[in-house]
């Protein structure tokens, strides 16, 4: 196994190892709503709440909120875009407090405690079941748009100016400033949208229980089959006769900031995005996600393209899926991952691969490398789904066969 190497994957990694429910943080509120939704499990069975933005997410954000409130309390500070922008979330929250934050009552979910895995530190979509069909709800944007403007802030905590440097001229970065502004903005802004509506509840039709009948499984989006279809399994290893490698690049700008000295710098990054799809893996996704070539491998989650991948599978579907991941998974521009385990959803996709970052040795500009073994479809518009159950039984073993 290659090593695993960087500060933000490192972390990511012993987080997803620690246990993701702590019943030190829920207010009253939020006790009585897990209360509810342990009576309406069946058999005896728990429930739990689930953050969209994950606890860890949060809690490193109170942090950084809180490093901002104490860069901006003097009043000769010359970071006023971020002075106004953070009296206005501060304002919409009332309170700033890490319990307030991990309590926000439309950010957690209710759902089966016994299951299959859980989301770990990455963001969890809520989900909206409408007969067959399972999409992304839809609060779930504002959901994620704070998660990325979270994360964002966050990695701008260690550049934040104390309030000596926050009124100097010779330490003030105008960009920098009006960056932390737009991102508090960005959180605030999302904070209204994800507020409206009703309060989750828990909802057993976005779930189903695993073959041994112990554990749940979340639905992700699709539309979920009655019964398998008659020909699922029919065209076992008949590839496309075009079948071949995909390679598929682009690039796309970032600005990064650092410190130097008691100077905030500013810089760009050009980051080229390279992904390669080798034939074997296309025959994988064939035999593993398509209805006619399925070959038998039932999982967990099993989803299928309801048109051809290879076809299906343009830049302009993976480019902002792939960035997605790239950004959570990473640090981009400052510390390049030399090695990233691929296994993860973005909005649309599932992807399992492995992704190399260098960066040049001349410039700021960063070569981004996918291998990719797999693509899933996570969205109506592009998967059907069968639960484990409705999978044909294994034909039996021949008798005769036996007899010898």
């Amino acid at each position: 196994m290659q090593q695993l190497r960087g500060n933000r994957f490192t972390a990511q990694l012993l987080r997803s190892q620690a246990p993701i429910q702590r019943n030190d943080w829920k207010n009253e509120h939020n006790k009585g709503r897990l209360t509810t939704a342990h009576s309406e499990m069946a058999g005896g069975k728990q429930a739990q709440l689930d953050h969209s933005v994950s606890q860890n997410q949060l809690k490193d954000l109170y942090e950084t909120l809180k490093k901002i409130e104490t860069l901006i309390q003097p009043s000769a500070t010359l970071y006023e875009k971020t002075k106004t922008a953070f009296e206005t979330l501060k304002t919409h929250l009332g309170v700033l407090s890490k319990t307030g934050l991990l309590n926000l009552p439309n950010n957690l979910t209710p759902g089966p405690k016994d299951r299959v895995a859980d989301q770990g530190d990455t963001f969890d979509p809520q989900v909206a079941v409408a007969g067959n069909v399972v999409s992304r709800s839809a609060r779930t944007p504002a959901l994620e748009a704070i998660d990325n403007a979270a994360r964002a802030l966050v990695r701008l905590q260690t550049i934040l100016p104390n309030q000596s440097q926050g009124m100097k001229e010779e330490s003030y970065n105008e960009d920098f400033d009006g960056r932390v502004a737009e991102l508090l903005d960005m959180i605030e802004k999302n904070l209204t949208s994800m507020e409206e509506g009703a309060e989750p509840k828990l909802n057993l039709n976005a779930w189903y229980q695993n073959a041994a009948g112990d554990k749940y499984v979340k639905k992700v989006p699709a539309t979920w089959l009655d019964a398998a279809p008659a020909d699922l399994g029919t065209a076992k290893q008949a590839y496309p006769a075009n079948l071949a490698e995909s390679e598929f690049e682009w690039t796309y700008d970032l600005k990064g900031y650092r410190k130097n000295g008691n100077e905030i710098e500013t810089y760009d990054s050009t980051v080229t995005v390279m992904v390669n799809i080798p034939v074997e893996q296309w025959k994988h996704i064939y035999d593993r996600h398509t209805v006619r070539g399925f070959a038998g491998d039932v999982k967990a989650i099993n989803t299928f393209w309801r048109d051809d991948p290879f076809t299906t599978v343009t830049q302009e579907l993976l480019k902002p899926e792939l960035e997605l991941l790239i950004d959570r998974l990473s640090n981009l521009p400052d510390s390049p991952e030399e090695y990233v385990p691929l296994n993860a959803a973005a909005r649309k996709l599932f992807f399992q691969g492995s992704m190399t970052q260098t960066k040049d040795e001349n410039s700021d500009d960063v070569t981004v490398s996918i291998e990719l073994d797999s693509i899933a479809p996570q969205d109506p518009a592009l998967a059907l789904a069968l639960r484990p159950d409705q999978f044909p039984a294994p034909a039996p073993a021949d008798a005769d066969a036996d007899a010898e």
